[in-house]
């Protein structure tokens, strides 16, 4: 079931996505190192080719894991919201004469009317109609096969309503008005946050923005500033600044698309989907128009020519 493997993954093994990230720039870090391309005193490359390649390799990983995830969480977002719906369609069916299991079997019958919830509470009947299995253990199975507390609340509420009896009416309509109001309290909420995408988005290109006017238009007249006297000389190395500048904005990325999936969808994880987009787009601007071949027609901006980066530390 892909519900199945989607919780497992994002419950359990989510972080080694950043363990694989972190591993991908150890690697290129030896390479580095061994070329004598590190920028002091950061164990970090300053190599076009490593830091590109970097950049390319973590923002797929971030995109591939952030889709699982973002799914995920949409998925127990479909389950909120689902369920008042069905809870009121098997109160309705309830009241016009049916039991709890034939409520139950619409519900079974209409499953796509509520998503993943829907889904897996046909699985449920299903076990009680073909392997007459009895209703409590055929929705502790489907508890076992995704064990989350959204989904166990849910389960046991219909556990409760089925051994209530002729009490299970009450017990539905009383959880179904609960659960509207945490629909109407979710509503409000994401209508909150629901611009702090943007405000994301916005900064991280206005830092990438800044990043290209300092490289290519402010800090070149620095470049060959030398300061000190007899003796003494110390320049402004050009190509340990952008590279600088390339792994602040790397750790930027990854850092901002994090809080936003822990804002906005309460899971780390789910903002890996932005963190690889964000690096994508910072690697690809850096490996274009900062650190690669061309140049914006800027007044004052620098052609791609760079110093080669010394093997012995700041000249």
């Amino acid at each position: 079931m892909r519900l199945a493997f989607y919780y497992e993954f994002s419950e359990r093994y989510s972080y080694l996505i950043i363990f694989m990230i972190i591993f991908v720039v150890a690697i290129s870090t030896v390479i580095a190192f061994a070329k004598g391309a590190i920028i002091p005193p950061l164990p970090l490359p300053a190599d076009y080719v490593l830091a590109v390649v970097d950049g390319g390799i973590s923002s797929m990983i971030l995109i591939v894991a952030g889709y699982i995830a973002y799914t995920y969480a949409r998925f127990l977002e479909s389950i909120i919201d689902s369920t008042p719906r069905l809870l009121d369609d098997m109160v309705s069916a309830m009241k016009s004469g049916a039991n709890f299991l034939e409520a139950l079997r619409t519900i079974a019958r209409l499953s796509e009317r509520y998503g993943v919830l829907g889904h897996i509470l046909r699985n449920a009947y299903a076990r009680i109609e073909v392997a007459g299995m009895p209703p409590s253990h055929a929705l502790e199975t489907a508890l076992k096969e995704f064990p989350h507390p959204w989904l166990s609340r849910i389960i046991y509420i219909l556990m409760e309503a089925y051994h209530a009896g002729p009490q299970a009416l009450n017990v539905l309509e009383v959880a179904t008005h609960y659960y509207t109001r945490i629909r109407i309290v979710r509503e409000r909420y994401k209508t909150l946050i629901r611009t702090y995408l943007p405000v994301f988005l916005l900064s991280y290109l206005m830092f990438i923005s800044l990043s290209y006017l300092m490289i290519k238009v402010f800090l070149p007249g620095f470049a060959q500033l030398k300061i000190g006297g007899p003796g003494f000389t110390m320049t402004v190395n050009m190509q340990l600044v952008s590279y600088s500048f390339y792994w602040l904005g790397f750790i930027l990325a990854i850092g901002m698309g994090l809080m936003y999936g822990k804002i906005v969808w309460l899971k780390t994880s789910a903002g890996f989907l932005y963190a690889g987009l964000m690096l994508l787009l910072n690697t690809v601007i850096y490996a274009l128009f900062i650190l690669g071949p061309i140049t914006l027609p800027l007044p004052g901006a620098i052609g791609p020519a760079l110093p080669p980066l010394p093997t012995s530390g700041i000249p």
